[in-house]
């Protein structure tokens, strides 16, 4: 599927495409931001597959995997609420969103699938037997997931870097309202600076230089968020997958966009690595995207055709939000 067939079905607007290969700012800030959401939705349908299977699998790079009981190409949470995110977002008013947020999760909740313990809980939705256990023997904690920054961090497309205390704000704001946990709110930002600065032209600029930087304009940053960061170039992926941790995904998607050579090489990295392979793939294919969409080769996968786009038709919309901010925030 080329990035004309996805002009021809709508999935992205024609006036996106159509100067798809300028080298205007705002033609880069429009294609960064679809390759951005089209990757990461794909990336979220994709790596749901291989999520949380109790052995690494080999991935097929040909065709999207199948999962019982879910539908082939669906997306999970991750896209939808991340959708809910963007159209929640209200430009200078953080804690609006945030209420916005949840209203609009609410409203939604029928169509949504594989949502977190910690997103439920939030809501009052009753947990299930083994997250119970999970919580009791304190190897899960509610609030510091990485739910938050799987549906925040693409809010970072909308701001500038010369917005950076509106977006730390806006992005805090729209993570705590469900996961409380400092280090949950510092990672979402954290990801957030890396999707902020791969609009720009221009070489993709270092991850791990970004990420400390980011760190130091933290106010109060927790302590683990800090070693983390600063031993991010030596972190190895664990034998075990990763977990819901929000320091480990993020060093996953580190690790991932960092390895990768193109768009298909982030997915296959991301879902080798195991345990949530759909949020890790999501936003590392999206990141890796947003920061080359000419050259990361995304629209050259093949198995594009295979994801259920009509389930998310409001991806187009999304963008539109994203682009039209950022658009304002460069003027």
């Amino acid at each position: 599927m080329s990035i004309q067939d996805f002009a021809k079905s709508g999935v992205i607007d024609s006036e996106i495409t159509a100067h798809w290969s300028d080298s205007t700012p705002e033609s880069r800030v429009r294609a960064s931001v679809a390759a951005a959401l089209v990757a990461y939705a794909a990336g979220d349908a994709f790596g749901v597959a291989y999520e949380f299977r109790g052995t690494k699998m080999k991935v097929d790079l040909d065709h999207v995997g199948s999962r019982k009981d879910w539908p082939q190409g669906g997306v999970s949470d991750d896209t939808l609420l991340s959708l809910i995110t963007i159209f929640a977002h209200t430009s200078g008013e953080p804690i609006k969103s945030g209420e916005k947020f949840l209203d609009d999760l609410r409203a939604a909740l029928p169509n949504l699938r594989g949502l977190g313990p910690t997103t439920r809980f939030a809501l009052g939705i009753e947990m299930r037997p083994d997250e119970g256990e999970m919580i009791k023997n304190h190897t899960f904690l509610i609030g510091n997931t990485n739910g938050g920054m799987m549906r925040t961090s693409l809010i970072g497309l909308a701001y500038a870097p010369s917005q950076a205390v509106e977006r730390r704000a806006m992005v805090s704001e729209l993570t705590r309202i469900t996961h409380k946990n400092p280090i949950a709110v510092g990672c979402a930002v954290l990801v957030s600076r890396l999707y902020s600065e791969a609009t720009l032209q221009g070489p993709p600029q270092n991850v791990t230089a970004l990420l400390m930087n980011e760190v130091a304009a933290l106010t109060n940053a927790p302590a683990e968020i800090v070693a983390g960061i600063a031993n991010i170039e030596k972190w190895m992926p664990p034998e075990k997958g990763i977990s819901l941790d929000p320091l480990e995904t993020l060093s996953a998607v580190y690790w991932t966009v960092v390895h990768a050579k193109d768009a298909l090489d982030s997915y296959k990295i991301a879902c080798e690595l195991g345990g949530d392979t759909d949020t890790v793939a999501a936003l590392a294919a999206g990141l890796f995207a947003a920061r080359d969409p000419l050259n990361s080769k995304l629209f050259d996968i093949s198995w594009l055709q295979e994801i259920l786009w009509s389930e998310i038709n409001q991806l187009n919309a999304a963008m539109k939000v994203l682009i039209n901010h950022r658009i304002k925030s460069n003027s």
